[in-house]
């Protein structure tokens, strides 16, 4: 992987994260062979328990229950991990190229570039 595979046109870098505002996020299609437990990765990257949050998309007050990988706007090109329940990962109508709100009170980290 080259270097232009960690680093975001942000300048952000893999383990990196976004605290706090709102962010439109639609579900990354195809993700589900990215091995590696991703609850685990988002823990470590943000010092936050991943047992303790509810599915970061507005209006869904579900616990999470997966580190969802996700395309946060205008900042599609990379895959992001959020912590969401079951029924949101499986969503058809969250799919790409469709986006929806998240909550605020929720981080997502970078974890590699999707072209």
């Amino acid at each position: 992987m080259s270097d232009d595979d960690h680093v975001t046109s942000q300048g952000m870098e893999v383990g990196d994260y976004l605290e706090g505002g709102r962010y439109e996020v639609s579900n990354v299609v195809g993700s589900s062979s990215d091995g590696g437990n991703k609850a685990a990765f988002w823990e470590e990257h943000t010092g936050c328990s991943f047992s303790d949050q509810t599915c970061s998309m507005l209006g869904c007050g579900n616990d999470a229950e997966v580190g969802g990988h996700m395309y946060v706007k205008r900042l599609s090109r990379f895959c992001w991990i959020l912590p969401i329940c079951q029924e949101c990962n499986k969503n058809p109508d969250l799919d790409y190229p469709c986006f929806m709100a998240v909550s605020y009170t929720h981080l997502t980290l970078p974890t590699k570039r999707i072209v």
